[in-house]
């Protein structure tokens, strides 16, 4: 049977089935859920017909974005400083592990091509069934609906990069409430990360199947990737692929050395705009000037601070700490961390998100004590190599 790929027009077609279910709906309350989805995949980059990346901002108004996001947004800029000061304490094993990759890969992004680590997409997909099925009985229910859709809901492409986020390059999953339909896209590569970002998607899909309108409020989250990001966390520990230790202590290692950039970014967020600000918004050479001076801050540090944003970049890295808590527990007591994950899956669409998680748990207690023990472990089988 000829599969078939899920692509703009299918998503159209979603959006025609639910105006037609909206316009006979009689329930209010579900009337407006519908209306809600609607509007969502109206304002989606589907819809919108364009695949291109979104238009760039000049730094003037990138400089003014950043200053409101930093205003409106303190507390997640807390828990971000707070994740990168911890582990500041590992720049010299983020220093030697570069040097040693350096000198093991060469020129080549992972270890795929050295050891020979080729899967298919049958590979991946078997790998995603196995590791869910070991992973917690309970949530099978909600993986199964699009795992056994997979023909028709789950594509590999070429390049997902077009929605204008790093953040999803990898791969993305698009859910379609009120027809409780998810669409998976992840990059057609060859690599072990194939099947971890499918693992990361359908991690996606399982908690939009349980928290249906979670991912159509207005207000902006922060921890969102967690549903994600810890399923594939766990399996780089525990291996569904049974790949050399060295692929998962790297793939873990990648992860956590991009959110620690990237919170390294977020926090210079504060030097530049306090600098703008006393330069009375002027942006000219004194501005560059006393950015290298007091902060070594060039033009092209500034410019990819600034194309962070803590509604972006930050929630992946906010994401990471609560994983990391979870992996800490998860460690010592699978049935409980397991227990607290579905507790932040099923968090309230309404309140506070931050004080809903907080009061799940800790963040940032433990981070530490995973990334070092990721840094130790990749050092450790570098020099063995």
């Amino acid at each position: 049977m000829k599969k078939i790929k899920w692509d703009f027009d299918t998503i159209l077609n979603d959006r025609n089935v639910l105006v037609d279910m909206a316009n006979n709906e009689e329930d209010v309350v579900k009337k407006y859920q519908l209306m809600s989805v609607i509007s969502f995949l109206d304002n989606y980059h589907f819809i919108n017909l364009s695949k291109a990346k979104a238009p760039k901002q000049d730094l003037h108004s990138r400089l003014y974005y950043t200053a409101s996001e930093r205003v409106g947004y303190q507390s997640a800029y807390f828990l971000v400083h707070q994740f990168y000061n911890d582990l500041l304490a590992l720049q010299p094993l983020f220093d030697d592990n570069k040097k040693l990759l350096g000198k093991v890969l060469g020129s080549e992004a992972d270890f795929t091509n050295k050891l020979g680590l080729h899967i298919s997409n049958k590979q991946a997909f078997a790998a995603v069934e196995s590791f869910y099925n070991s992973f917690d009985s309970e949530l099978l229910e909600y993986f199964y609906p699009t795992f056994l859709e997979k023909d028709k809901q789950v594509r590999f492409v070429k390049d997902n990069n077009t929605k204008g986020a790093d953040s999803e390059s990898d791969g993305f999953c698009f859910f379609v409430g009120g027809l409780n339909k998810n669409y998976i896209s992840v990059n057609n590569e060859k690599s072990p990360s194939k099947a971890y970002n499918l693992i990361h998607e359908f991690g996606h899909s399982i908690a939009n199947l349980i928290n249906p309108f979670y991912c159509y409020q207005e207000r902006t989250t922060f921890f969102g990737e967690v549903q994600s990001m810890f399923p594939e966390l766990v399996a780089m520990y525990e291996n569904p692929l049974g790949l050399p230790e060295i692929e998962n202590l790297h793939l873990l290692y990648c992860n956590l050395l991009a959110n620690y950039q990237n919170a390294n970014y977020l926090v210079m967020h504060d030097l530049i705009i306090n600098e703008w600000e006393d330069n009375k918004y002027r942006i000219n050479i004194p501005l560059y000037f006393r950015l290298k001076r007091k902060y070594n801050i060039d033009k092209y540090e500034l410019y990819n601070s600034l194309s962070k944003s803590i509604t972006d970049s930050g929630e992946y890295i906010l994401s990471f700490a609560v994983c990391c808590e979870l992996l800490y527990i998860y460690k010592q007591d699978k049935a409980k961390a397991l227990k607290l994950f579905k507790q932040i899956l099923n968090i309230s669409s309404y309140g506070n998100e931050l004080s809903q998680v907080l009061s799940i748990i800790n963040i940032n207690e433990h981070t530490l004590d995973i990334s070092q023990d990721i840094c130790e472990k990749l050092n450790l089988a570098l020099r063995k190599m």
